[in-house]
């Protein structure tokens, strides 16, 4: 039996966003217009052009609903914001293809912020940025469902993967200073072709049992696997 776990409110963690796919209400492979803020802060990500829109599909993770980005234009974004860094940031989501070796989840306008998939080594990696690369240890995988967490905090930044082998280092020290792009990085060069469920940013950095009570929240509510 799979022990209860205590549904963390977005707001009582510091989000100032937090994007989660079991709230939207809409009837399956229907696009996606707004993508609504649960922090409270009405950052709602959204798209006017019908033709940029990604699209809701219900049951598919752990029997809720998610968001699908095309890869060719669709993308949502919320009003600008600034932010100072720590901040802590996590995100839910299944990549099915690299894109010019990037592969950009959720990612601010400036580069302050960005959680995705990039070259170390040689081999594709999870990783976090803020003006400097911070990859986890583990090679990343498509079509495979992952929750990734990023710590900014300067040099004691971390990145952690499905809630084990975090690792801790220097990802930059750049800041929240524009809008973020969900479904494609800030050059509007390079559009996910991913399924994405959950995507937060929370203000401070959060310490190692915040952040694990955080990623056991989010994996029960999806029915993922997490250390």
């Amino acid at each position: 039996m799979r022990a209860r776990q205590r549904h963390l409110k977005p707001k009582s963690i510091g989000a100032f966003i937090a994007l989660d796919s079991r709230y939207i209400n809409q009837s399956d492979n229907t696009v996606v217009s707004s993508w609504n803020d649960n922090s409270g802060n009405s950052n709602n990500a959204t798209q006017a052009v019908t033709a940029n829109q990604p699209l809701y599909f219900t049951s598919i993770l752990g029997g809720n609903g998610i968001v699908r980005f095309d890869g060719t234009n669709d993308f949502l974004e919320p009003p600008t914001m600034t932010k100072s860094q720590p901040y802590t940031a996590f995100v839910i989501t299944f990549p099915r293809q690299y894109k010019f070796s990037y592969n950009l989840y959720f990612e601010d306008n400036s580069l302050g912020c960005s959680s995705y998939i990039g070259p170390s080594g040689g081999v594709q990696k999870y990783g976090i940025y803020a003006g400097v690369e911070l990859f986890h240890g583990s090679s990343a995988a498509l079509n495979t469902w992952f929750l990734q967490s990023g710590v900014f905090d300067s040099i004691n930044s971390s990145v952690t993967i499905n809630g084990s082998g975090t690792v801790t280092g220097n990802a930059g020290t750049m800041n929240v200073n524009g809008k973020f792009q969900i479904g494609r990085n800030n050059t509007a060069q390079l559009y996910l072709n991913n399924d994405t469920a959950f995507a937060m940013v929370c203000e401070s950095a959060f310490s190692n049992s915040l952040r694990k009570k955080v990623e056991k929240s989010a994996a029960f509510s999806f029915k993922l696997a997490c250390s």
